[in-house]
């Protein structure tokens, strides 16, 4: 509570009139008490405060209780009572109580966990205030543009989505124990603070996921604040500690000297940050055409209550209501609605406009016009608004009859003619980037806006009843129904479709969003996820097996397939698509050198050998007869019975062993490449080259990159051989480090072709020759001699995706050096 003024003034000697003006939980009162006599005691009740004079002048401040009410997602409420000198944590914990519930936490009208520790007088919690009891064993999920990050009940972190957006936490899983919170940049990164106030990072190094140049800072950490390429974090003593992107708010250094006592910081989705420091006065920081730069209003930043922001600008709310703007011209110029700025109780914003609460209901707008800037259309109908709600372009405002008002962009929403009669006592609206999603009182759902955003509902319409929540990702909805289960709509392959886990949604008790995925918490904690798979639609992991021996059993060290990790979605060529949202990785040695597969099938075999196992190598395996206590392997005229086996063979072979053939349906091919069994486009193919003498080390110091730059579109050479080249692919063998190495080069992976696999006949010498052409620029530059001696052996595998299940083609027995070996015998021999 802040008094703005205050006196006694006589009117005679029968009459008493205070008059005092105050802020209680953020809003603005001002009151004239009269009293018949001078001693005559009265009282005025505001909000949880009771005022009363006492010895003439004196007005004094009694404390009163609080009465909020907390709900579950199920729509069970209970009115909790909690006095102003007591915690959020004790409301909390009469919430669980009240509610039967043993775990549980706050959330407010954001969805936005209720920090425990601070007092009520602190916080801003009204009398008669509702907020959320989220019944789970989550503490907490967060998510970037394209990834989730979920805190669990013992304080350790589970993550998924797309790895350049933060889905891959492996690199500090082991430092993140005790977890209390999590933040995230939307552009890729997400930074945890521990329950010792240090801060774990990871995700995009470059937007924040690497914090390794202000770690020894980061100690005492009490919040942080996430911008879309950096954060800021607050410290215990008032100080702030900024990283990420430079440009875009990760250096402050130009303003840390301020940065002291800060009370909160706020983000513009421009990158730049504003702090509200304990004196009400702001410090800004970050480009300056999105805010950074408030020096052409620091004279009134005074007494600053809250901030809100653009994408390229802020808006302050001072002590007295007033508001004060900066940054882009759009949004930050608010002079032709100053006059009208007055008595803001709050502000709302699209990407480059602002709408603004006054006290009577009103509503004051600025900033682009398309953007929802002009309210003018709709200015006499915007009376008694209760609360707004914006799209990327445009605002939809419910008013206290529960009617609704849109204007900006018509194809952001702003234009609901269609469906005008239908809103009518709203409680609450959501928005896509171009939709809006309101809930009625009888829990049915009206949509407007753009139809492939969300807004049109028509298809999931009837099912649309008793919905108590709805979240929105960039481009679709998802509704929580009052028995927990889950209705979206939107585009399909976003989050607009959920038919493939439409099953596992029970008992869902609330919902987050990437900008094109959704994550569903349950009321046991589990956690359910469509929409893009690589935008973190898809929490089932990656290739467990045989990734999870690779790292779990064998611990063997790994790398990115590609130096810059991409997600394995996005590391292949159309119409080809891995769907991983992890990067591919790949075996290396101790100097980080590619070990190749065969490194993990001889770390599987030691375990089995040691488990007792008996190991066949070079045996020609006839058939394999499944047995009821087991299997029967045979080697000729030799049977081998075994409890369990292990068989490292081409599939096709394997297909074709006489027990195995009868059963199985599809007809084998005949040959290894049966004519029009592969389709270009529909089929892949990947060939390695041995050399005796690795030159793409000895030579050209060349272990990771591609050649051409893009490696599956090959280049044509006068061999009439397609080379593409991925230089870190394949294994290699050094008798020091880099020195005497041989081993596998990857010469071609893309769509079949009919030189790669046709007659095997003179292949190598033409190969080399192939690859030397395409290679040529690179020992030119390094001014090196080209290799003479030609590959010793050539491995072709061929993915087929027409359904056919050919893979790794192989022969009963070598050929010559100039012959196609198997992929399994030739690794063994590069050993």
């Amino acid at each position: 509570m802040v008094y703005t003024a205050f006196r006694r003034t006589l009117l005679g000697s029968k009459v008493c009139i205070f008059e005092a003006s105050h802020r209680v939980g953020g809003r603005t009162y001002s009151h004239k008490l009269v009293a018949g006599k001078k001693k005559e005691p009265f009282t005025l009740d505001v909000g949880a405060y009771r005022f009363s004079p006492v010895r003439g002048s004196i007005l004094t401040v009694r404390s009163m209780s609080l009465h909020v009410e907390v709900g579950l997602i199920s729509g069970r409420k209970a009115t909790v009572q909690v006095a102003l000198d007591e915690t959020l944590g004790t409301l909390e914990r009469r919430a669980q109580v009240a509610l039967g519930v043993r775990t549980g936490r706050l959330l407010d009208s954001s969805g936005s966990v209720v920090e425990g520790c601070v007092p009520i007088k602190r916080a801003r919690v009204l009398n008669g205030d509702s907020l959320t009891l989220l019944r789970t064993n989550m503490v907490q999920v967060q998510a970037s543009g394209g990834a989730f990050a979920a805190v669990l009940g013992d304080g350790s972190v589970v993550t998924w989505g797309a790895p350049d957006f933060g889905g891959h936490s492996s690199a500090v899983q082991d430092q993140l124990k005790a977890v209390q919170q999590i933040s995230a940049c939307r552009g890729g990164a997400f930074a945890a603070i521990l329950v010792n106030g240090s801060v774990v990072t990871w995700g995009c190094c470059a937007y924040g996921g690497d914090s390794s140049a202000v770690q020894t800072q980061l100690k005492n950490v009490q919040q942080i604040q996430a911008c879309r390429f950096a954060f800021a974090a607050i410290l215990d003593d008032g100080s702030v500690v900024t990283w990420g992107k430079a440009e875009f708010g990760g250096d402050s250094s130009a303003v840390q000297a301020q940065l002291k006592n800060v009370r909160q910081i706020q983000a513009s989705s421009g990158s730049a940050f504003a702090a509200i420091l304990g004196d009400g006065s702001v410090v800004t920081w970050g480009p300056a055409d999105c805010g950074g730069d408030s020096s052409a209003v620091q004279g009134q930043l005074k007494n600053v209550q809250q901030i809100q922001a653009s994408y390229s600008a802020f808006a302050a709310i001072l002590g007295d209501g007033s508001v004060v703007t900066w940054g882009n011209a759009d949004g930050g110029d608010s002079r032709a609605a100053q006059d009208r700025l007055k008595n803001v109780e709050q502000i709302q914003a699209t990407v480059f406009a602002f709408a603004a609460i006054l006290d009577d209901g009103s509503v004051v707008t600025w900033g682009d016009a398309d953007s929802g800037g002009d309210s003018s259309a709709v200015q006499t109908q915007l009376k008694n608004v209760q609360q707004i709600q914006a799209s990327y372009s445009a605002f939809a405002a419910i008013l206290g009859d529960g009617s609704v008002v849109t204007w900006g962009h018509a194809e952001f929403g702003a234009d609901s003619s269609a469906v005008q009669t239908q809103l009518k006592n709203v409680i609450q609206i959501q928005a896509s980037e171009r939709a809006f999603a309101a809930i009625l009182d009888d829990g049915s759902v009206v949509t407007c806006g753009d139809e492939e955003w969300g807004g049109d509902s028509s298809s999931v319409q009837g099912q649309l009843k008793n919905v108590q929540q709805i979240q929105a990702c960039g481009v679709a909805f998802a509704a929580v129904l009052g028995d927990g289960s889950v209705v979206s709509w939107g585009r399909a392959e976003a989050g607009g479709d959920n038919s493939a886990v439409q099953g596992q949604l029970k008992n869902v008790q609330q919902i987050h969003a990437s900008d094109s995925a959704f994550a569903a918490i349950l009321d046991d904690g589990s956690v359910v996820t469509w929409g893009d798979a690589a935008k973190g639609g898809d929490s089932s992991g990656d290739m467990h097996l045989p990734g999870d021996v690779i790292l779990k059993v064998l611990g063997l060290p790994t790398a990115c397939y590609e130096p810059d990790c991409p997600a394995a979605s996005k590391d292949f060529p159309a119409p080809f698509h891995f769907n991983y949202t992890a990067p591919l990785r790949r075996i290396v040695d101790a100097e980080g050198m590619p070990a190749g597969y065969v490194t993990a099938i001889d770390g599987m075999l030691k375990i089995i050998m040691a488990a007792g196992g008996e190991l066949f190598l070079g045996a020609n395996l006839t058939d394999v007869q499944p047995q009821a206590n087991g299997t029967q392997l045979v080697f000729g005229n030799e049977k081998v019975h075994a409890k369990e086996v292990m068989l490292n063979l081409p599939r096709t072979p394997f297909l074709s062993l006489p027990s195995l053939r009868c059963s199985w349906a599809q007809d084998l091919p005949t040959s290894f490449f049966p004519a029009g069994s592969f389709q270009l486009g529909k089929s892949l193919s990947k060939a390695y080259a041995f050399y005796d003498d690795a030159w793409w080390i000895s030579k050209l110091n060349q272990s990771a990159g591609q050649l051409p730059e893009n490696a599956f579109m090959p280049v044509n050479t006068s061999e009439h051989i397609p080379v593409g080249i991925h230089f870190n692919d394949g294994p290699l063998r050094c008798d020091a480090q880099r020195s005497n190495c041989r081993g596998f080069l990857e010469v071609y992976y893309s769509t079949v072709n009919d030189e790669v696999l046709g007659d095997s006949t003179g292949k190598l010498p033409r190969l080399h020759a192939a690859v030397m052409e395409a290679t040529k620029p690179l020992f030119e530059k390094k001014n090196a001699t080209q290799p003479k001696d030609p590959p010793s052996l050539l491995v072709v595998g061929v993915w087929d995706r027409t359904g056919s299940g050919y893979t790794a083609p192989t022969k009963d027995t070598p050929a010559s050096v100039d012959g196609i070996l198997s992929i399994n015998s030739t690794m063994a021999q590069a050993t």
